[in-house]
């Protein structure tokens, strides 16, 4: 008995929040200056947290569509006859979703609500001009 209440307090003591480490372990910057790193680095970052809504393995949706084919795809949607947004290539499509979402929205159960992209507005804010670069420069190796 006295063996059993033990390995009960072990297992109980085991269970408590630990808080000498931090709750999220920051993802490392990329060790390049490379924009494309850079932009990986970012999207894997929390904000923006990319990763927690896009996956970049194809067939892979989450709450937003995979961006698995992103670099090939761009180039595709601006030539859809219900794109309403401005971009002329895949660059200038990736930008304009990540700042404008609903200039060209996918509907996907999780995509979309009313006409309107579920992804969040207001990414201009909280990201530099630089920032955008470096993700659309990621975003477009994905091919």
């Amino acid at each position: 008995m006295r063996l059993v209440r033990l390995a009960l307090a072990v297992v109980l003591v085991g269970c408590r929040p630990d808080t000498t480490r931090p709750a999220i372990v920051p993802v490392p910057e990329a060790a390049s200056t490379d924009p494309v790193a850079l932009g990986q680095a970012l999207f894997q970052k929390s904000p923006p947290g990319c990763f927690a809504c896009h996956s970049t393995a194809r067939g892979v949706n989450l709450v937003g569509p995979s961006l698995a084919d992103i670099g090939a795809t761009g180039a595709q949607r601006i030539e859809d006859p219900t794109y309403k947004g401005k971009a002329t290539d895949a660059a200038g499509y990736i930008r304009e979703s990540i700042l404008d979402p609903d200039a060209f929205v996918l509907t996907g159960p999780t995509y979309s609500s009313g006409g309107r992209s579920l992804m969040p507005t207001g990414l201009d804010a909280s990201l530099s001009p630089e920032q955008v670069d470096h993700l659309v420069a990621f975003l477009l190796t994905l091919k």
